[in-house]
C-alpha cells in the first residue's frame, strides 16, 4: 500500500459510524438498508459513509438481486 493510500485509509477511519460500519461488516455482508436499522442511522448517511469506506479501500461492494451488498476488503482487514 502507497503512504498515501494509507493516509486515506487512516482518515477514514477516523470516524465513530465508519467504525461501526466496519464492526458490523466484520461479522456478515450487508446492504445499506440493514445497516441504516442496525445503526439508528439514515440510510442517506449509511451510503455516505461507504462511499468513503469504498474510496479508501476498505470496503467492497457487489450487486445480488436488489440489494448491493457491502463487506470488508480481505486485502485490507487480512480476512480468511
Amino acid at each position: 500500500m502507497l503512504e498515501a493510500d494509507a493516509i486515506k485509509l487512516f482518515k477514514c477511519l477516523g470516524d465513530k459510524s465508519r467504525l461501526q460500519i466496519l464492526k458490523s461488516l466484520a461479522k456478515e455482508d450487508v446492504y445499506v438498508e440493514l445497516l441504516a436499522e442496525r445503526l439508528g442511522l439514515t440510510p442517506a448517511t449509511i451510503s455516505f459513509h461507504l462511499k468513503k469506506l469504498e474510496e479508501a479501500g476498505a470496503v467492497t461492494s457487489r450487486k445480488e438481486q436488489y440489494y448491493t451488498m457491502y463487506s470488508l476488503c480481505g486485502d485490507i482487514f487480512m480476512m480468511n
